[in-house]
């Protein structure tokens, strides 16, 4: 954005002085057109570039040992009570655009907007890795639940109590630790990042991979 001013700048002063030379004013004027576009395009690509790698970073936080997959060893099997609290790795899961949005906004002298751009951007990303995460914890949920897990639930179930006091099964808890940790999620975009997770076009993908 600062070397888009200053080749405004520079056209201005250029058709100053050239200002008895119309045509000389009209060849710089069309040369310093494509610049700007060809600017555009680079900053663009520049943008891409980096909201890419910190949400690559994010990314690599929920993808990990102690990421979305953990919640599945958590309650998969283990007779665990009902998650009450989101897990642990959804405050990390940031971490990386925090040091990012701080670079890029603070040291760099960014306008806000720019910076808010970049980040909203980078949860773009972050938001679909996040929803194809819960939805293969999910699924792996669900295969074990109509196998031996759903068979083991159905044998604690004691004749004549009714499914809503039945205990919680293994994908019921799945289910819920991941609407937890995503309500977590969203609530650190806005707190953290000033970002409404509504207004991020992928959280609602996210959203409904918890539905499906």
């Amino acid at each position: 954005m600062i070397w888009l001013g200053r080749i405004c700048a520079a056209e201005a002063r250029i058709a100053a002085g050239l200002a008895d030379d119309d045509a000389s004013k009209n060849t710089a004027s069309a040369a310093i057109a494509d610049a700007r576009s060809e600017m555009r395009v680079s900053l663009q690509d520049l943008e891409d570039s980096l909201t890419a790698s910190a949400a690559h970073l994010c990314c690599e936080v929920l993808q990990g040992v102690s990421g979305v997959k953990q919640v599945l060893a958590t309650y998969r099997m283990t007779d665990r009570p009902a998650p009450t609290e989101p897990s642990v790795y959804v405050d990390g899961s940031l971490a990386a655009l925090g040091c990012f949005a701080f670079e890029a906004g603070v040291p760099k002298g960014l306008s806000s907007e720019t910076t808010g751009r970049w980040v909203r951007a980078s949860l773009g990303i972050i938001c679909e890795c996040y929803a194809h995460l819960c939805l293969d914890v999910l699924e792996s949920a669900r295969k074990t639940a109509a196998g031996l897990g759903l068979i083991k639930t159905r044998r604690k179930k004691p004749t004549g109590m009714s499914d809503a006091a039945a205990p919680l099964s293994d994908l019921d808890k799945i289910s819920a630790q991941l609407h937890l940790d995503v309500q977590h999620f969203g609530m650190l975009c806005s707190k953290e990042y000033d970002v409404q997770p509504d207004s991020i076009g992928t959280y609602s993908k996210l959203l409904q991979s918890l539905s499906e």
